[in-house]
């Protein structure tokens, strides 16, 4: 036993108001025992230390001045947009998920704008002009022009409904164009793919150039 646990184990008897033939007596040992424990000569033993742990009213870890090893610090909940790395700081990231908001809140309301206008536009080419079977096509806009601004805002070609706009310009072009031109077209949904391949490689590239 060190010193410093027998200078512990006697200052917690004189706090807690014992002599050393009081403690002696409690424990069932000798006073000389209690003495050669706070004197360092020798060391309580295991049924000794639970009765000194439960009279002192303290566990013994206290009492022997056990340290714990320090709880992990529990990971912080981030956005899953959010880039650790690139945040370092609380103020940093808490600058990201404000913009993040302001970002939210303007795709929103662009997105509600351009509902609204798109069915004051049909409405107004079908009451004024008779163009009500030609005019729904601009329903398409609606899904289409939210993910333009997705693509925009987060420089993502594939978050564009490219797909829904060739529909829609497709329809457009043989519902407006006399006679039609359903048959040549058609070649327009080949770029599809094209599209998403070019896309899928722009993100790879930046991808590689942020990791280096």
């Amino acid at each position: 036993m060190t010193i410093k646990l027998g200078n512990r184990l006697a200052q917690l008897r004189k706090d807690h108001g014992y002599s050393q033939e009081d403690l002696a007596e409690k424990l069932g040992v000798s006073r000389q025992a209690v003495s050669k424990w706070e004197c360092g000569e020798a060391s309580p033993d295991t049924d000794n230390l639970i009765e000194l742990a439960r009279l002192y009213n303290t566990s013994l870890d206290e009492l022997l001045e056990i340290k714990q090893p320090e709880q992990e610090v529990k990971a912080e909940v981030i956005d899953p947009d959010e880039d650790i790395d690139e945040y370092e700081d609380e103020e940093d990231r808490e600058q990201h998920r404000k913009h993040s908001r302001k970002g939210d809140i303007i795709e929103i309301c662009v997105s509600s704008f351009s509902v609204f206008l798109i069915i004051i536009a049909y409405i107004l080419l079908g009451s004024l002009l008779g163009l009500w079977g030609q005019a729904w096509v601009l329903f398409l806009l609606i899904p289409v022009l939210p993910s333009l601004i997705d693509a925009i805002r987060y420089g993502d070609m594939n978050r564009f409904l490219y797909p829904v706009f060739i529909a829609m310009v497709y329809l457009t072009l043989n519902i407006w164009y006399p006679g039609g031109l359903w048959h040549p077209l058609w070649v327009l949904f080949l770029t599809i793919p094209l599209y998403y391949a070019v896309g899928s490689a722009i993100s790879k590239i930046r991808k590689l150039k942020n990791d280096k």
